[in-house]
């Protein structure tokens, strides 16, 4: 009994120890539209690393589930625990039927922020509880980027005119000098190529939905043969949403953040990125 109860103890002991060592950073990434059962329908191309190392060596919840029914981008990315009806994320925009006024979710005097979120997100609870931590959400768009962060913290999407990284009043009076070092130089034109192809051949994908992606110009050549596959998109903006360009800006984004997060004296890091959608397997192509 006694050497049971030393054995008891001993296991409490490291029991503690395991829950109170803190991770030094977190990163919580998105992906916009990618259903659950995505991740062991397309398993077979997957590589080593990746998405396989998360299922191989991660922790899967196979039985997870929204508990109401309208699951668009800003009512699904508010990380509070909460309902809608309580956390106020009810859609990107609606009627207020009390004033008769429309609503838009982020809109606001200091620019895209979170006036209509009630609750607390996940980044709020950290900055709160840690003090000292660093909470960061990155994503191609305005109001992803704000409801993944919530009130505090920081905040970064695309400018819609030059394609660099912004914010607003609402976070901070400007972006950080490196950040507007790189918007200068315009560094992320650089991922939008004329062309995307896909990484295997055609046989290997279950769905059958996959093309090779062609951006088409400006003259009368591109616009009577639109052929599979092609994009007539006439901004850099769009350009970035509606490629591949957009998830590799933000994913090229994302190593200058944690490496901010982690050597700017921050005790813990929290890092939210967002990927516009689920596209997997493709290459550039010059």
């Amino acid at each position: 009994m006694k050497h049971r109860i030393i054995l008891l103890a001993i296991a409490a002991l490291a029991a503690f120890k395991a829950a109170a060592a803190r991770p030094r950073l977190v990163v919580n990434i998105v992906v916009g539209s990618m259903r659950a059962e995505a991740l062991g329908r397309y398993a077979g191309n997957y590589g080593e690393g990746g998405l396989r190392r998360l299922l191989d060596g991660g922790t899967v919840f196979a039985d997870s589930r929204y508990d109401y029914q309208q699951t668009t981008t800003p009512v699904s990315l508010a990380t509070t625990g909460a309902m809608p009806s309580t956390h106020g994320v009810i859609g990107a925009r609606w009627r207020d039927y009390v004033e008769n006024d429309a609503v838009e979710l982020i809109a606001g005097r200091k620019g895209p922020g979170p006036y209509n979120l009630i609750a607390p997100t996940l980044a709020e609870a950290l900055l709160q509880h840690e003090p000292g931590a660093k909470a960061v959400s990155v994503a191609t768009e305005a109001m992803s980027a704000v409801i993944m962060a919530g009130h505090s913290g920081e905040a970064f999407w695309l400018d819609s005119a030059r394609c660099g990284w912004e914010t607003s009043p609402y976070y901070a009076p400007e972006v950080p000098e490196w950040v507007a070092r790189s918007n200068r130089e315009r560094y992320n034109l650089s991922y939008i190529t004329p062309e995307w192809r896909t990484l295997y051949e055609k046989g290997r994908y279950l769905n059958t939905r996959n093309c090779d992606i062609v951006l088409t110009g400006k003259s009368r050549k591109d616009n009577d043969d639109p052929g599979e596959g092609r994009l007539k998109l006439t901004s850099d903006y769009d350009k970035m949403l509606y490629t591949p360009a957009g998830n590799t800006a933000v994913l090229g984004y994302l190593p200058f953040l944690l490496v901010v997060s982690l050597f700017t004296g921050a005790l813990t890091g929290f890092v939210s990125a967002l990927l516009l959608r689920a596209i997997s397997h493709v290459k550039l192509s010059h």
